[in-house]
């Protein structure tokens, strides 16, 4: 389960659009514009429909970086499995573990061509930003981290979906406990579903 990257992140001419690589996520996508940086979630796309620029495959968005006024999409590109939580106290629950990773590379991709007035200073900010997501995060696909056990319970004994306890959602996200909450601003202001933005710790 997730040995292999999730997600499909696709370039159109005027958007790029996410699509689950497996049946664990949800069956929808995601589009977002490159000019507006308008996002949408809308049924599932299937690649083949779309007049594609690039193609690649990601293990999640992190959100959309500003610098001096250029966008760029933040997606994990490598991770590693470092554990395996039980998301149920429930001792007949069929729930699978959650698997939780370290993050161990980040791309920044751009939404548009942009004319940096100092191009050697954005490159040099965009090393060190990777650089830095690199020295110790952690994620759960399709699982909040930022949820402590004690709240997990309270939510199964007052009778919750188990299925649905594991899953990012705008009720369940912890923002004080999510280090890149800001980077998925745009997602939240236009209120698209928390699981399509991953939480780091």
């Amino acid at each position: 389960m997730f040995e292999k990257p999730t997600w499909g992140l696709y370039e159109t001419a005027n958007s790029f659009v996410l699509t689950p690589l497996t049946e664990d996520l949800p069956m929808k996508s995601l589009t977002i514009d490159k000019k507006t940086k308008k996002t949408t979630e809308h049924s599932y796309t299937n690649a083949k429909d779309l007049l594609l620029i690039s193609e690649q495959s990601i293990y999640g968005l992190l959100g959309i970086l500003n610098i001096f006024q250029s966008y760029h999409l933040v997606v994990v590109k490598a991770s590693t499995e470092v554990c395996r939580i039980k998301t149920s106290l429930s001792a007949s629950s069929d729930v699978k573990p959650a698997i939780i990773f370290e993050l161990n590379t980040v791309a920044l991709i751009p939404l548009q061509s942009y004319e940096y007035k100092d191009k050697k200073l954005v490159e040099d900010i965009k090393e060190k930003i990777t650089k830095y997501l690199g020295m110790g995060f952690y994620f759960g696909i399709n699982f909040d981290p930022t949820t402590s056990a004690q709240r997990r319970a309270y939510r199964e004994q007052s009778h919750f979906d188990p299925k649905q306890l594991i899953v990012c959602s705008n009720e369940t996200v912890d923002t004080r406990f999510m280090w890149n909450f800001n980077l998925c601003k745009d997602f939240h202001i236009q209120k698209i579903p928390h699981y399509w933005c991953v939480p780091l710790i």
